[in-house]
């Protein structure tokens, strides 16, 4: 059989605590190459396409270079999944290849408040061609910030700050860009928002945009987009007594509507998901790809069906010490997926996951 895409977990260290990804991070550690390269020959002609993404930032790997060529070598379709935060200019040549087909940043790990303390001296130390000037700039408004009770300047002066971070940060994004421009490849760069953030400077940089509301984008560039996302929380751990052994994260989805100049895009789920989950059984309407035309491989050689299964609940085996076509073939394996395709003994945690909306 052949997936769509299959996610390969480098790492699940990505040095952040988002408020909105997995509370448990950094507990598998890095994938090591040689196991890396034993699961790309086995998966080469399994799938579509490799996201390189469960957890972890591949951007936070020292050696990545290593795990790109060997991709490469095997002319492996790629996608990269980032919070950018770490993307320093000695990546650029590095992710020019033409086996990748997309890079998404994540904004949302910039703008989320639990990591703003952590940014600030990753972003002063990451130069870019606006970095003078904008360290100018900082020094300037930190000036005004000695006062022990906060004014109407001060806080100005605070939200003047937080912005200049957020334009180091973004600069360094677009610097990327131009550079892949420069180099003529076909790479999709992709800014994945959720949040109910501020995105004007970006508007700001790449006037000529166009807003596409039905595919809920908005294209800066030829290969340059703006995406908005549904969002989702993650909940606490639960554990069904029709199946102790197996835990079940799911995910909260919220309204979210952005406007801006004419655009009003709202991404929701029903309420009732309860009543809408009981509807697609009467009419065994597809529930989840999870198994199906798409596989997760965690750090540690752990195959879940998919990237919402990040602390490895579903284990369908373990490329450790199985051959990716015998988890195929196994029993485990093809009673998860029968029961996918024809929703019968669906696992607890496939049950209450609505990620299938965003």
């Amino acid at each position: 059989m052949k997936f769509h895409k299959i996610y390969l977990e480098l790492s699940d260290i990505c040095h952040l605590q988002c408020s909105f990804c997995s509370p448990k991070k950094a507990q598998r550690g890095l994938m090591p190459l040689a196991l890396f390269d034993s699961i790309a020959s086995q998966i080469k002609h399994k799938t579509t396409l490799v996201s390189l993404h469960i957890l972890g930032d591949p951007l936070c790997v020292s050696n990545l270079g290593d795990y790109l060529d060997n991709m490469e070598s095997k002319n492996i379709r790629l996608d990269i999944v980032s919070s950018g935060i770490f993307l320093r200019r000695e990546h650029f040549k590095l992710l020019c290849r033409k086996n990748i087909h997309q890079i998404s940043f994540s904004l949302d790990s910039f703008f989320d408040r639990n990591n703003q303390k952590k940014l600030i001296p990753i972003l002063e130390n990451n130069h870019t061609k606006n970095q003078a000037l904008c360290r100018d700039i900082i020094n300037k408004e930190l000036s005004h910030m000695s006062f022990k009770t906060p004014t109407n300047d001060t806080m100005e002066a605070l939200d003047n700050k937080n912005k200049l971070y957020e334009i180091l940060y973004l600069e360094k994004i677009f610097e990327f860009y131009e550079y892949l421009s420069a180099q003529r490849l076909k790479i999709y760069i992709n800014l994945r928002l959720f949040g109910n953030y501020d995105y004007s400077y970006i508007l700001q940089r790449y006037k000529n945009y166009e807003i596409q509301e039905k595919k809920r984008r908005i294209r800066l560039d030829k290969y340059f987009f703006l995406r908005f996302h549904t969002q989702f929380q993650w909940l606490k751990l639960r554990k069904l007594k029709s199946d102790s052994h197996v835990a079940t994260h799911f995910f909260q989805t919220t309204k979210k509507t952005h406007t801006l100049q004419g655009l009003n895009v709202t991404y929701t789920n029903p309420q009732n998901f309860v009543a809408q989950r009981q509807e697609q059984l009467r009419h065994n309407s597809p529930y989840c790809l999870g198994g199906i035309s798409q596989l997760g491989i965690l750090s540690n050689g752990i195959v879940v069906p998919c990237c919402i299964d990040t602390q490895g609940y579903m284990q369908l085996g373990d490329l450790r010490i199985q051959t990716l076509q015998e988890i195929l073939e196994s029993e485990l394996f093809l009673n998860f997926q029968y029961a996918q395709k024809n929703h019968i003994n669906i696992p607890p945690m496939c049950k209450k996951c609505n990620f299938r909306g965003i």
